[in-house]
């Protein structure tokens, strides 16, 4: 849910235009083995989790919200 709310600008539409920053961002929750122990330390750090959570699509706010609970 992370990646795809972070990728892509809305429902439907297109992904982002790509940069550095969302680029690592979407590395960590790529789903790749690697990144199991980044996608833990986010989710259990509310800082980083809303480090993270700054590159998610105004059109996601909801699901944002899933992830903030």
């Amino acid at each position: 849910m992370g990646y795809l709310i972070t990728k892509y600008k809305g429902l439907g539409k297109d992904p982002k235009k790509m940069t550095p920053e969302l680029s690592g961002a979407l590395k960590i929750f790529g789903g790749n083995v690697e990144s199991q122990l980044q996608k833990l330390g986010i989710l259990n750090k509310k800082e980083k989790l809303y480090e993270f959570l700054k590159y998610v699509s105004p059109e996601f706010v909801s699901l944002k919200k899933l992830m903030h609970a």
